[in-house]
């Protein structure tokens, strides 16, 4: 069966729509192509959302005026308004009670400044 479907598929060949010349073929000739237009393509679709998020950034509805570029623009901002914009820090240090924003920092903090490495419980 498979060699029947490769046979067919020889015959049908996926070419790459942005003229770069590239064919794919075979069973996975449409998977193959996907993936070439997504990552290998010079007309790439991650080039494209990059070009066209720079005339779209996201700005800080609350006025701080952070905007932030790019795919991840929107995450970006979420992330800005959960931890940083008018929020106290959220981390504390068990030990000298210095107060951070992320559970990244603390986690740095205790382990360069203190020589702790240890589990999630014992940072809070």
């Amino acid at each position: 069966m498979i060699k029947l479907l490769n046979e067919a598929c020889k015959k049908d060949p996926a070419f790459c729509p942005n003229s770069c010349g590239r064919s794919y073929k075979g069973v996975q000739r449409k998977g193959n192509l996907k993936h070439h237009m997504i990552y290998a393509c010079e007309n790439n679709i991650i080039k494209l959302l990059n070009e066209a998020s720079k005339d779209d950034p996201a700005f800080c509805p609350n006025g701080c005026g952070r905007s932030y570029k790019g795919i991840k623009r929107k995450g970006n901002l979420h992330q800005h308004m959960i931890y940083t914009c008018g929020v106290n820090p959220q981390f504390q240090c068990a030990i000298c009670q210095k107060q951070l924003r992320y559970y990244n920092s603390l986690k740095y903090h205790m382990a360069t400044v203190h020589n702790q490495f240890s589990t999630r419980q014992n940072y809070m």
